[in-house]
């Protein structure tokens, strides 16, 4: 597994890597996430960099991202690289009911291909068994 946000990381990882996990930029001096990088197209424009540098290989890749739940007592959640504010409508952030969860990691699925991901917080795996069930079809 790879991970990154930039496009020079994204193609190694799209060369080498099995499981690619699709982050926000990180700023050139390294002082933490490039928040210019936000949204739904610059996730689904990285989706791309990975698709055309893994070429015939792209189908074997599993992506993925890390997520941030925003919801419950966690409304105003902080997380190293997600602003929940621009990334909301981006696969980074999840928000809603087990529910919503569920259906929106499935949509993900059907439309980007993401099949893997990251939870940030400990606290959040109790409130993923729901979603991991409905998911299950339990």
């Amino acid at each position: 597994m790879l991970g990154g946000g930039g496009p020079r990381m994204l193609r190694l990882a799209a060369r080498e890597a099995d499981v690619v996990n699709l982050t926000m930029r990180v700023r050139a001096d390294g002082s933490g996430p490039d928040t210019a990088d936000g949204g739904p197209g610059a996730f689904r424009r990285k989706i791309e960099v990975v698709r055309d540098a893994a070429g015939e290989r792209f189908g074997a890749i599993e992506l993925g991202t890390s997520i941030l739940r925003v919801g419950g007592d966690r409304a105003a959640a902080s997380w190293s690289a997600a602003d929940p504010g621009t990334q909301q409508d981006t696969p980074q952030v999840l928000a809603g009911g087990p529910d919503a969860m569920a259906d929106r990691l499935r949509g993900w699925r059907e439309e980007l291909g993401l099949s893997h991901f990251v939870l940030h917080h400990e606290s959040d795996l109790d409130a993923f068994d729901p979603v991991v069930a409905r998911l299950a079809g339990a």
